[in-house]
């Protein structure tokens, strides 16, 4: 499963295709209609057009709008990256030469923090 950051982001790139293709439609639509009008007169096929291209600018207008809304929002942060990314680092150095011990020692010392000044720390040592 994505996690809500590639969501969000999944969603706005989603939305930007969709804006930018029913801006395109909108734009042929209506220079279609521009075009043929004045060639026939104004009848119901050109109504059509017209109400065809006015219903597109419509929806691509609402799109960028859309747009503009979820993109000002601010991308959900996956609280738990952090520790994806520290156990990676763990695991990495865990690889190495004599990198086991150095990684046991600094959670030894990383526990030993959490301890600083309370009257547990006597013990600890």
């Amino acid at each position: 499963m994505a996690d809500a950051y590639a969501r969000h982001l999944r969603r706005v790139r989603r939305l930007r295709r969709s804006a930018r293709r029913w801006s395109v439609s909108a734009g042929a639509l209506a220079g279609a209609a521009a075009v043929l009008t004045p060639y026939h007169g104004l009848g119901l096929p050109d109504a059509g057009w017209a109400a065809v291209a006015g219903g597109s600018i419509a929806v691509a207008v609402w799109r960028w709008l859309d747009l503009r809304a979820l993109a000002a929002l601010p991308p959900p942060r996956d609280p738990l990256a952090g520790e994806r990314s520290l156990r990676g680092i763990e695991a990495f150095v865990a690889a190495l030469p004599g990198g086991r011990e150095m990684v046991s020692e600094l959670r030894r010392q990383r526990e030993r923090v959490k301890v600083r000044g309370s009257t547990v720390a006597v013990g600890w040592r």
